[in-house]
């Protein structure tokens, strides 16, 4: 499955991997925590016959990493950043502004 939001929560599929490959893989996650997004594109990790890649995921208004296994599983990260609206709001008393 992938990264999934049940009951106003994430939820991820790190209950199916096992406590080391899951300490590896956080590991590898956090290691990017502090470096610029693009830093994370292309970045890989090998492990226990499984490649994870790493993406991100935005849920109300914060947006985390996560890495997505070859087989389809994924697994939650931190939360790295937060989402902004690409357009500017105008305020409702912007219509009543005198010129």
């Amino acid at each position: 499955m992938a990264i999934r939001e049940e009951n106003f929560k994430l939820a991820d599929d790190s209950r199916s991997f096992t406590a080391e490959l899951l300490s590896d893989v956080w590991e590898w996650l956090d290691s990017y925590d502090m470096q610029p997004l693009r830093s994370r594109d292309g970045a890989r990790l090998e492990r226990a016959g499984v490649i994870f890649s790493q993406e991100t995921y935005t849920f109300q208004g914060t947006i985390y990493s996560f890495a997505r296994c070859s087989d389809g599983r994924a697994i939650l990260g931190s939360p790295i950043g937060v989402a902004t609206d690409a357009a500017p709001r105008r305020s409702a008393f912007a219509r009543f502004a005198t010129a």
